[in-house]
């Protein structure tokens, strides 16, 4: 489908800022060599009508305006069918991210997000509508561009564009085709029609990357539990909403049997691996670089917490990880981490013989992995670690800089006020609040209330309800 949305007059307005931004960059050589701050203006927008709503996050460090009559106000955060998403950004570089959120009405599911073709026609350039899914996360971080910068926040301000200069849709629909968890290195998947309608007949088809190590194996209903082995596969006459899930089988790949209500273990693999993708990502929990400066006390002075490397899907070999995971998850090899490769991670293996605390380097504290309480306990000087074991070794200059002359005994994988990985906890009391404010699954399907453990979006932040 191929649909101009641009007017005669707004493509003369963009004539008009078009001619602006040619008479500054003529200044741009001035601030050359300083920070710039550029501009970044995207329309993010629902389709069809009346499928769903979306809303947007700017990147961290990003200047907006709560200013009605300011260039720079967009109420991006309030879920409506379109939002502008606009900031300010300084750096060296002209291009950045937000965080998209689709919330689907009743009766349709996302199939993922796209971004408008730009299309000259020999005058102007034209927003045409475009299907192709870029991101079939939810919430998703999309890419944006910016064509105007200055040497200071105030004059980014002023000379902010007036009209979009990206359109990124949240494209809505009744069946989809997705990629199980951790295989989107392995295959891709499309649709014959991506936003398709009750009593249509639709086509999924799933096409694995390089045929010499990967084959299809079946698709997964998402909504009954049926394993279907036919690809492609044809839907007919579309009834209701379904995710068709495609697995794929892989030389390169394993899968994890991580608990269904979600839950942690420790990893270990003698070559390097890759993390499933970002939508699982958002739960998972990793010490997989832990510094020797990472060490904090808790906010409420209960004791130490060791903070967590975030989100990366390199796992190197022949060093164990704690991760945390719901289902199966499926890791691929990759030969990019060898041996050599560098990691700053203080979590280590016993190996196959095991090993005897006090024939290590007395430069470190050694701690055994509670995966139960999420902790780590203080070993005794003189103890043996079991074959294949995961521990961990505290390098002893960490408690010292808070001038401890004694390892502590217990340390935390969390902060025992708020949560590293930056999900909120809900708290007693508030599920009424929650209710009225609207409760949404991770994917945007519209919740009456909160019906047991796991992420949530609330008010457009993601909430970890732990009981």
């Amino acid at each position: 489908m191929n649909t101009k949305i641009t007017t005669w007059g707004k493509q003369m307005a963009r004539a008009f800022v078009l001619t602006m931004v040619l008479l500054l960059s003529s200044s741009a050589s001035v601030f050359a060599g300083g920070t710039k701050y550029y501009d970044f203006y995207a329309t993010l927008q629902a389709y069809p009508t009346g499928a769903g709503k979306v809303y947007a996050e700017e990147p961290a460090g990003s200047t907006t305006s709560d200013d009605e009559a300011s260039d720079l106000y967009a109420d991006m955060k309030t879920p409506a069918e379109a939002v502008d998403v606009k900031f300010i950004l300084s750096g060296a570089s002209s291009n950045a991210t937000y965080t998209a959120y689709a919330l689907p009405t009743e009766g349709w599911i996302l199939a993922g997000f796209s971004v408008a073709t730009v299309v000259n026609d020999g005058e102007f350039d034209d927003f045409v509508f475009n299907d192709d899914i870029v991101n079939y996360d939810n919430p998703a971080q999309m890419d944006i561009a910016s064509t105007t910068s200055e040497d200071s926040e105030e004059k980014a301000e002023g000379s902010f564009p007036f009209f979009s200069e990206a359109l990124h849709y949240a494209l809505f629909t009744h069946v989809a085709p997705v990629i199980a968890t951790g295989q989107s290195s392995l295959g891709t998947v499309k649709s014959s029609k991506v936003c398709n309608e009750i009593g249509d007949n639709v086509t999924l088809t799933a096409t694995p990357n390089d045929e010499t190590t990967t084959q299809f194996d079946y698709w997964l209903n998402k909504s009954t539990g049926e394993k279907i082995p036919t690809n492609p596969l044809t839907i007919n006459n579309i009834s209701g909403t379904a995710y068709y899930e495609a697995h794929f089988k892989s030389t390169q790949a394993f899968d994890i049997e991580f608990p269904e209500e979600g839950g942690y273990k420790v990893v270990y693999f003698p070559k390097g691996y890759d993390m499933p993708d970002k939508v699982v990502n958002e739960l998972q929990f990793s010490f997989a670089d832990i510094s020797y400066n990472s060490l904090h006390p808790t906010d409420d002075t209960s004791g130490y917490y060791l903070d967590s490397y975030e989100y990366s899907q390199s796992l190197y070999g022949n060093e164990p990880h704690i991760l945390y995971g719901k289902g199966t998850m499926t890791f691929v090899a990759n030969d990019s981490y060898d041996v050599n490769s560098y990691s700053s991670n203080i979590l280590k293996w016993s190996g196959e013989n095991g090993c005897n605390v006090k024939d290590m380097t007395i430069a470190n504290k050694y701690y055994r992995v509670d995966i139960e309480n999420q902790q780590f306990h203080l070993l005794a000087d003189d103890a043996v670690i079991e074959p294949n074991t995961a521990y961990l070794a505290l390098p002893i200059e960490t408690y010292k800089a808070y001038d401890l002359q004694d390892a502590p005994k217990d340390i935390y994988w969390f902060n025992q006020k708020g949560d590293p990985t930056g999900i909120e906890a809900i708290q007693a009391g508030k599920l009424e609040k929650a209710a009225a404010q609207g409760i949404y699954t991770l994917d945007g399907k519209k919740l009456d209330k909160i019906s047991g453990k796991g992420l949530y979006i609330i008010n457009g932040k993601k909430v970890l309800k732990l009981k």
